[in-house]
């Protein structure tokens, strides 16, 4: 038995995948294990302590994001080449974004415009998520529990079985901060609950030819209770409930040639949608009466379709996937790429 060490590869603002002291742009890759070694459960949190990154947080509209001074609408977030959708005021929330399922993130400061349009005039970040297992049978599970009211479990489970690779994982995440008085409304942070899924088939035929179909689903609830009014005489509140919905689809395709030619698809149809409801609220009797013209919703459609074709020189790269643990990977001769992205 013999083991060997590969270097690392990165796909983000490449055409084909390519060793990282060979691409193009400088490239910020956060492996696996960073992942793990921070304890982070979310995108918001991993990427609170690098550099050139500035998070912070709205209690009502939740993360937002800046680059190089740069504001949140200038950094396109991406997962697996598929933009995500749904900004308010500008941003992404990340902390929407659960790490559970991703395999590494591949970031890139400065100019983006080119390949992934005006939204990453100030650079990208691209969530590559697990593709495949060295077992047949895999799984995970991970907790978390905090004394300010914060729980979170993970799952994940994979099989793997001849040319085929299913893989299933969940998160589920409860925030409730003590009150901080006695009438159980005053909170310095607003209680949240987030529950999301992943879903992911993969099929190789052979080794030239790679098809994946994944689903992603979230779906998030934050509660803003308002202050006490009036306390002596009927009190009342007014409070807002916010309840976010995103999901996912996505189809790709890999085909190498025996010409080392690749043809490379990617079809991708996001969800989003963010309602507000507004009750004001009895604190004699308990009860809520929905409050007529404070409702809100804010929805986001996005369709996306990439074809790219790249053709290799001869050179001393294998044929096909392999191509990814090449120590000398070939440059790129010639390439033609039509992309589509429409986000309403």
């Amino acid at each position: 038995m013999w083991t060997s060490l590969i270097d690392q590869v990165v796909v983000t603002a490449q055409f084909t995948p390519t060793e990282t002291r060979e691409t193009v742009n400088s490239v910020r890759v956060l492996s696996r294990k960073t992942i793990e070694q921070r304890g982070v459960l979310t995108l918001q949190e991993l990427l609170q302590v690098e550099p050139n990154l500035r998070v912070s947080q709205d209690p009502i509209l939740g993360s937002e994001l800046s680059i190089n001074g740069l504001k949140g609408e200038n950094l396109k977030i991406l997962i697996d080449g598929v933009p995500v959708v749904g900004r308010l005021n500008g941003n992404v929330d990340a902390g929407q974004i659960p790490l559970n399922s991703i395999q590494k993130i591949e970031i890139i400061e400065g100019a983006q415009s080119v390949l992934y349009g005006s939204e990453a005039s100030g650079g990208v970040i691209n969530l590559i998520t697990k593709k495949s297992q060295l077992s047949t049978y895999h799984s995970e599970i991970q907790g978390q529990v905090e004394t300010n009211g914060f729980r979170n479990i993970s799952l994940l489970a994979g099989l793997q079985q001849k040319k085929w690779t299913t893989q299933l994982s969940a998160n589920i995440q409860d925030f409730v901060p003590k009150s901080d008085t006695s009438m159980g409304r005053d909170q310095t942070w607003n209680p949240k609950k987030q529950r999301s899924a992943r879903a992911m088939v993969r099929f190789q035929p052979n080794q030239n030819t790679d098809l994946r179909m994944t689903a992603n689903a979230l779906n998030e609830k934050v509660d803003n209770l308002g202050d006490i009014r009036r306390p002596v005489y009927k009190p009342y509140a007014f409070d807002d409930f916010y309840q976010t919905e995103r999901w996912d689809i996505q189809l790709y395709s890999d085909k190498w040639t025996e010409n080392r030619d690749l043809l490379q698809t990617t079809l991708g149809y996001n969800h989003f949608s963010r309602v507000k409801n507004s009750y004001r609220y009895e604190a004699d009797s308990g009860e809520s009466t929905l409050q007529d013209g404070l409702q809100d919703t804010s929805s986001a459609q996005g369709i996306m379709a990439r074809m790219t074709y790249a053709r290799e020189r001869a050179g001393n790269a294998p044929q096909g996937p392999v191509f990814l643990t090449a120590w000398q990977p070939v440059q790129t001769e010639h390439i033609q790429m039509m992309q589509l992205f429409l986000e309403v």
